[in-house]
């Protein structure tokens, strides 16, 4: 992420756990204020320079595919004029006068407007996608948990059976799903005395579900 200022960094770290929980990102890092992070295709905005430089357009738009993209960027970010020159004739053009397109990193998904810059790590590691995995089993569970009739603090035994990559997953975050859908105990095998039992699928791997029900006391009902 790149924005303005120190001042807005300072900002932003402030609300960073925030950010990242909106986000749903795991990490945030701040670019430099100078950091070039992405490229640039800059385009003439026709309906504005179109009839100030008429016949100089083509030559316009083959200047604006040698030169370094990133000075009309620098330019335009802080409201500047740039100088170009076309056929011996120079001309003065303002931030407006040019659309610019944001060319992605290889890995990355970036958006930039008014001098702010956002990208997007959209690589996926095994843990990430086992972490994807995961919440959505915990979606599936907690609407499970309604329309088995629980109520919001009700605790359960939870029995889960299932294979492969979602049968790791689960294993590798157990603590995190007992606690979101609070599970007192959970079993890779079915609850024989189970009050509810469900199937459903996750990445088109099936998960067979059995839920009990603790009393208050940590009896079973």
């Amino acid at each position: 992420m790149r924005v303005r200022n120190q001042a807005e960094i300072a900002g932003l770290q402030r609300l960073e756990e925030q950010l990242k929980e909106e986000l749903n990102v795991k990490k945030v890092t701040y670019l430099d204020i100078a950091t070039d992070f992405v490229d640039y295709t800059i385009k003439p905005n026709l309906p504005l320079v179109g009839k100030r430089l008429g016949k100089q357009v083509p030559a316009l738009k083959k200047k604006l595919e040698t030169i370094d993209t990133h000075e009309i960027v620098h330019n335009v970010r802080e409201g500047k004029q740039t100088l170009i020159h076309l056929d011996g004739k120079s001309y003065h053009l303002e931030p407006e006068a040019f659309l610019i397109e944001v060319n992605s990193p290889q890995g990355y998904a970036a958006v930039e407007e008014y001098g702010y810059l956002a990208a997007l790590n959209t690589q996926l590691t095994p843990e990430l996608i086992q972490e994807g995995v995961v919440r959505e089993a915990i979606r599936l569970l907690q609407e499970i948990r309604k329309k088995a009739g629980l109520n919001l603090s009700d605790r359960i035994h939870l029995g889960l059976e299932t294979s492969g990559t979602l049968l790791e997953a689960l294993n590798n975050h157990l603590e995190i799903v007992k606690n979101e859908v609070l599970a007192q105990e959970i079993r890779f095998a079915q609850i024989k005395e189970a009050c509810y039992n469900t199937c459903v699928n996750i990445n088109d791997i099936q998960l067979r579900v059995s839920l009990q029900k603790i009393s208050s006391d940590g009896e079973v009902d």
